[in-house]
């Protein structure tokens, strides 16, 4: 595991973030700056990305590891919630809070964390088959993602699920997989404009994250225990109990990586974005994403080492 290239990515993380932090800071950006700016990220930018992940998939597929690799991941996330549930149960948040704990339980930073470690870990060859977790991914956060940050739903409150099947994120997860299997060849022309705007979707995110941080006293960014027991219990605890798991169903040395990898990634930041478009407490969003991603420095690899690398 090249150790070098995680810390590679951490200090990007905190140069982004640091300069949505300034940016807030010096009143370049605002809370509706910030709303218009989301809103940009989940229905533009990052439905282009998931697009585009399927732009460089190899020709030659194993179709039946193809369709393993996919089996696996809704099992995955169709698991997850209700783990979320009850991790947020174990560390007795707030009922207003738990939706938030089970998106953070469920959704990890693939995007921008899990394919550079994937591929430092095992090598590019690995790359095709994370894509395909990430399209399970992108369904699940435009659709259980956002059922999860609205709950508990207000009183008389019906989530419309229409809207919710009809949202940018959902469609261009489905356009993604028609690609793939249809084995569509786009244009260069089209191709092009379509990965430069996906491409600004990490960067995006992570300043964003920033500008939430800026918000927020630097005293209270430390100050909740609570965060500390839910990175325990999500980074430490659900990584090592699931390879009990994994190493005993999945025989492909690879797809046991990946699988453990995807789960033991710190917390997406797309949670922030979340809070921010619904109108949820992104103040307590933007604190989990900050110090998972810091603990997840040593945690990532040392839970990569107690399992698959030992």
């Amino acid at each position: 595991m090249d150790i070098q290239l995680l810390i590679q990515l951490m200090i990007k993380f905190f140069i982004l973030m640091s300069v949505g932090y300034l940016l807030y800071r010096i009143k370049i950006m605002d809370s509706d700056f910030n709303k218009k700016l989301t809103n940009f990220v989940l229905k533009v930018s990052m439905p282009c990305m998931i697009v585009s992940s399927v732009f460089s998939s190899p020709a030659e597929r194993d179709l039946s590891k193809v369709l393993f690799v996919f089996l696996i991941a809704i099992i995955m996330y169709a698991i997850l919630p209700a783990i979320g549930m009850l991790i947020a149960k174990i560390i007795g948040c707030k009922v207003e809070n738990r939706g938030i704990y089970v998106f953070m339980t469920i959704f990890t930073n693939v995007g921008f964390m899990g394919f550079p470690v994937i591929e430092s870990i095992i090598g590019s060859e690995a790359l095709f088959y994370t894509a395909i977790f990430n399209m399970i991914f992108n369904i699940m956060l435009f659709t259980v993602g956002v059922k999860a940050i609205n709950y508990p739903e207000k009183s008389g409150h019906k989530t419309d699920i229409m809207k919710i099947l009809l949202h940018p994120g959902v469609l261009s997860a489905v356009i993604a997989i028609i690609i793939y299997f249809l084995r569509i060849e786009l244009p260069s022309f089209i191709q092009g404009p379509i990965s430069q705007i996906g491409d600004l979707t990490p960067t995006l995110a992570m300043i964003l994250m920033g500008a939430s941080l800026a918000k927020v006293p630097i005293k209270n960014v430390f100050n909740e225990p609570r965060i500390y027991a839910f990175i325990a219990v999500k980074q430490i605890a659900l990584p090592l109990l699931s390879w009990v798991v994994i190493k005993n169903f999945i025989n492909d040395s690879m797809i046991q990586l990946i699988t453990l990898t995807m789960i033991s990634l710190p917390i997406a930041n797309s949670v922030v974005m979340f809070t921010i478009e619904y109108d949820k407490n992104e103040e307590l969003a933007a604190k989990n994403v900050f110090l998972s991603t810091v603990a997840s420095i040593v945690l990532l690899p040392l839970v990569l080492y107690l399992t698959y690398l030992r």
